[in-house]
């Protein structure tokens, strides 16, 4: 039961940049869901669009690690919201919170490596496939050069 607030809290304890637009994510399950489909996203990225996606990608999945990390480590407390807490309670400074327990910690951490490891990997082959996209650009323009070459060579000779 820890573990849904801890989720709680980290939706709660820094913003995703101000308000969120509509259709946003807006509990950590989603949030969490997104940066998921954003990972796996990474394996089929279009090469053509590798640059201008990357970029936003990466940033939104190395916010979300951090923070997760620093939740992980306890840098954040959840805070427990019962039926009877309102808005006005919010303020006051004797509201129950609860430290994650060693397991909930352990879990924490698992899934934060389960993410990172996710996400250098699929970023790897999103890098591979765009290096290879581009090389095979670059291979056909050689190819093109090359017999434009040759043309040029053989023009200049047969007119001698």
């Amino acid at each position: 039961m820890n573990f849904l607030f801890l989720i709680i809290s980290l939706v709660a304890a820094e913003p995703r940049g101000g308000s969120l637009p509509v259709g946003a994510p807006d509990t950590p399950f989603e949030i969490t869901q997104e940066i998921r489909g954003d990972l796996e996203g990474l394996k089929t990225l279009n090469s053509e669009e590798f640059p201008n996606r990357i970029e936003k990608i990466r940033d939104e999945v190395e916010r979300y690690i951090e923070h997760k990390g620093r939740v992980c480590n306890g840098e954040f407390s959840t805070i427990v919201l019962t039926e009877k807490t309102d808005k006005a309670d919010l303020s006051k400074p004797n509201l129950p919170s609860n430290k994650l327990s060693k397991e909930e910690r352990k879990l924490c951490f698992k899934e934060l490596k389960a993410i990172h490891s996710t996400y250098i990997n699929n970023l790897f082959i999103a890098r591979k496939n765009y290096l290879e996209f581009i090389h095979g650009k670059r291979t056909a323009e050689l190819e093109l050069s090359r017999e434009e070459a040759v043309k040029k060579l053989q023009k200049l000779y047969d007119s001698k």
